[in-house]
């Protein structure tokens, strides 16, 4: 019944009414349970089923603790809308969900997949935190994949590689393709690969950026758009790249590209929107 106390905007149910809805419900033993199942049922469909036009993080987010409030709270059901956040692109929804995994359901994916969080957030310290929580020889190979990639990222764009550390980052970036090349496709499926190769990528354009070597920042922000031209960070780090060489018209265009694709509300946007320096001011 506390669920019927707060109701829209500034309407509330007083505490009396309350107490009468309860008295009915135990005088005619009326059953509550179809309302919230078939609550539950709708939310579902939403959840398995997300647009692919960019749905406000308000929405997304209300949509997720609904979800929770209706659901068993198991780390199940609060993976479910884990993913449902991802699949809308709020990272800050998605670590709502992930912060109600009891405490001892919670696995190394969990951790990882926060850390992915708080990447697309831009808290890059705050990732290399929760990584400093792991053992890497408890990870499985997929999970050390993925705390390799997640690490070179957060240090990367936290400002804590220089240039001297570009080669070793490079080194250990090819080592993680090698190392994924080799795993079978029931511990690799197709989705995981795909975004361990976009870490890897990533890292290695941030190793070019370090170095101040453009022409190959350019070349694989341009194979990273040839191989998915919905990718938002590709144009991103193909605009920055452009502006660096001195190509403005080029980088305007890979600028507009990337905040057509972003999420409006996302890090990505708001950092392509409000630059410091450069041609987009």
């Amino acid at each position: 019944m506390k669920a019927l106390i707060a109701g829209p905007t500034d309407i509330f149910i007083c505490d009396n009414c309350v107490g009468l809805c309860a008295d009915m419900i135990d005088q005619h033993n009326m059953d509550v349970s179809g309302p919230l199942v078939r609550a539950r049922s709708r939310i579902e469909i939403v959840l398995s089923s997300p647009t692919k036009e960019p749905m406000p993080f308000v929405t997304s987010a209300r949509l997720v603790e609904a979800w929770l409030a209706l659901s068993d709270s198991s780390a199940a059901s609060c993976r479910i809308a884990v993913a449902f956040a991802l699949g809308c692109t709020n990272p800050h929804a998605a670590l709502a969900a992930l912060a109600r995994i009891p405490v001892k359901d919670r696995e190394h994916g969990d951790t990882l997949n926060e850390v992915a969080f708080y990447i697309q957030c831009g808290a890059y310290e705050r990732g290399l935190e929760r990584l400093e929580t792991l053992s890497l020889d408890r990870l499985s190979p997929a999970e050390q994949l993925l705390f390799r990639t997640h690490r070179a990222l957060c240090r990367l764009k936290s400002g804590l590689t220089r240039q001297a550390d570009a080669g070793g980052v490079l080194d250990e970036m090819a080592r993680a393709e090698e190392a994924l090349g080799a795993l079978d496709e029931k511990v690799a499926w197709p989705a995981l690969r795909a975004a361990i190769l976009r870490a890897i990528r990533a890292a290695r354009a941030g190793c070019a950026l370090v170095s101040g070597d453009w022409l190959t920042a350019e070349r694989i922000a341009r194979e990273a758009i040839a191989s998915n031209t919905e990718d938002a960070e590709a144009y991103a780090l193909l605009a920055r790249v452009l502006s660096e060489k001195g190509d403005l018209a080029g980088a305007e265009e890979g600028r507009k590209a990337a905040l057509r694709l972003a999420h409006p509300e996302g890090h990505l946007a708001r950092s392509l929107q409000v630059t410091p320096a450069g041609p987009y001011r």
